[in-house]
């Protein structure tokens, strides 16, 4: 009984490392600062739906949207794809993305 539980665990704890490590191949080796220009943004509540979606990913450690500007501010290793696809589905369309390696 414990011995099937602790062999479950086991191949769990491989399984997800090894599709972790599969997931962090495909993004660029360095954080950097990237900006976004997004179009629909237009109030308070866009900027908390935009920061929301875009800090929910892993590869992304701060973001700072300004509906003014029409623009949000990052520090992560987010590729454009991904960064993209989470504004997407919040209800947001990613214009133009600029890179900083630092």
């Amino acid at each position: 009984g414990s011995a099937f539980i602790f062999l479950l665990l086991l191949a769990y704890v491989y399984l997800a490392s090894y599709f972790l490590k599969e997931k962090s191949s495909s993004l660029p080796a360095k954080s950097g600062f990237i900006l976004l220009k997004v179009s629909e943004m237009s109030c308070a509540h866009c900027v908390a739906n935009a920061k929301k979606a875009l800090e929910s990913l892993e590869s992304v450690q701060t973001a700072s949207p300004n509906f003014q500007k029409g623009e949000i501010e990052l520090w992560g290793k987010a590729d454009d794809a991904e960064l993209k696809e989470a504004l997407l589905a919040a209800g947001y369309t990613v214009s133009e993305i600029q890179r900083t390696q630092k």
